[in-house]
Formats: structure tokens, C-alpha cells, sequence
């Protein structure tokens, strides 16, 4: 069974006017035993066929989203309250030209199994960014991740074209004990280097460590990844 989704209360105003048509609406909504609030404006240009559009929301979890939506089916990874922003524009033939997101998270979990076998716990969460080119690439300005006592800062962008994806990413953590290293760096990622160093360096603390990479990942049945770059400092 999937999910459902109910809005027990909601505000809905729509103006015609000249140029186009302007609306907001503000609703609750219940969904999987839990409540959300959300807010959305409208702007639509008739003369143009364009339309923006900004949605702010309260307690809203992409992964229980994300099965219902293709569209944002990489959000899934997300399991974790959110609350923020979305900024939205582009015309009424489906093209949809930008996505900026601006948001914040708590506890939870994140599942990104091309990294990791099993979900990380975090005990926050902050994102900011945008996806471009109807939906074909998202650019991370700004990712503060805490992992209960390190922190992660990242930056990055990330592409899909009709051949392959592509992934830069640029990461830096801080306080993040020795002994604890193995359960955030990826065991696919360098990993004759992440042997020697996770067996070998148990005691400590990381002040720093920095990341820098460059990998694509071909869309045909090899699924053949290519990293095309890889270097990083610690600070130990």
C-alpha cells in the first residue's frame, strides 16, 4: 500500500488579472501519522507562458515523497524532517528552468547507497542550491552536515545526460575521531588508501580532512564508474 496524503485545512486564493493570474494558498497536511505546513505562491504570465513560484514548508520528509514523484526520486535518500524554501520558474510548455532550494534539517537518517551499505545517522542538516536544465543538474552550493559531533561542509554539482552522470564534489570534515573514520569514508572511494589508513590510524582525531573528486558513471548495462580525479588533505 502506498502513502496517502490528506490536507484536513486549507486557504486557497486565485486572481485573474491582466497579464496573467496570481494565487496562495497555505494548508496542513497529514501524511504517513505525521503533519506538515505548507505555503505557496503563485505567479503565471500569460504573454510569456511563464509562471514562478515559491513554497515554504514545515516537517516535510522527502523520502516518503519521493516513491509518489519520479521527478525528485534522488531525494529519497533524505530521511529526515525538513523546513525551508523552494524557489520555482518556468513556462507553460513543462520546461522547468530552475529549482533553488534553501533547507534545514534534523535527526535522521541518510540513505545514499552508491556510497554507503547502510544509512548514516545525523543529527542535522543544512542545504543550499539549485536544479537546472529541466531537472539535468543540480548544483550544491552549500551542504553543512552534523554526523553526531563531526561536521561535514560540501559543496558540489552533479549532471544528467543522455550518455552518463557525472558527480564533482569538493568536502571538507572537521573533528571527526580516527576510530570512527571508516563509518563515513566510502569503502568504494580510494579504497587500497582507505584500508591503510582506517586499520592503521585508530587513535586521534581528525582536525581536518579534505576531499576533492571528480567521477562520471556510464548509463548502459556496464554501469562502468570512471573517476576521473581524486586528492584530499588530513589534519591528524
Amino acid at each position: 500500500a502506498g502513502t496517502y496524503f490528506r490536507s484536513p485545512a486549507a486557504d486557497i486564493v486565485l486572481l485573474r488579472q491582466r497579464d496573467g493570474v496570481v494565487g496562495d494558498a497555505q494548508f496542513a497536511l497529514q501524511y504517513d501519522n505525521r503533519g506538515a505546513n505548507i505555503r505557496a505562491r503563485l505567479d503565471l504570465d500569460r504573454e510569456s507562458r511563464t509562471y514562478s513560484a515559491t513554497l515554504d514548508f514545515r516537517n516535510i520528509e522527502p523520502a516518503i515523497f519521493a516513491p509518489s514523484l519520479p521527478e525528485i526520486a534522488p531525494l529519497a535518500a533524505i530521511r529526515l524532517p525538513l523546513r525551508g524554501n523552494l524557489t520555482l520558474s518556468g513556462d507553460l510548455d513543462g520546461t522547468i528552468e530552475r529549482i533553488g532550494f534553501d533547507v534545514a534539517g534534523g535527526a535522521g537518517k541518510l540513505d545514499i547507497k552508491e556510497f554507503y551499505p547502510e544509512p548514516l545517522s545525523v543529527g542535522g542538516l543544512q542545504l543550499r542550491g539549485s536544479i537546472r536544465d529541466d531537472l539535468r543538474q543540480v548544483v550544491l552550493d552549500e551542504a553543512v552536515v552534523d554526523l553526531d559531533g563531526p561536521t561535514l561542509r560540501a559543496s558540489g554539482s552533479f549532471a544528467n545526460d543522455e550518455t552518463e552522470l557525472s558527480l564533482g564534489l569538493t568536502g571538507r570534515l572537521e573533528g571527526m575521531p580516527m576510530a570512527d573514520l571508516d563509518r563515513y569514508w566510502p569503502p568504494g572511494l580510494a579504497p587500497a588508501a582507505r584500508k591503510w589508513v582506517t586499520e592503521h590510524m585508530r587513535n586521534g582525531q581528525a582536525d581536518v580532512a579534505t576531499i576533492e573528486m571528480a567521477l562520471r558513471r556510464a548509463k548502459d548495462r556496464s554501469n562502468r564508474v570512471t573517476l576521473d580525479s581524486i586528492g584530499g588533505t588530513l589534519e591528524y
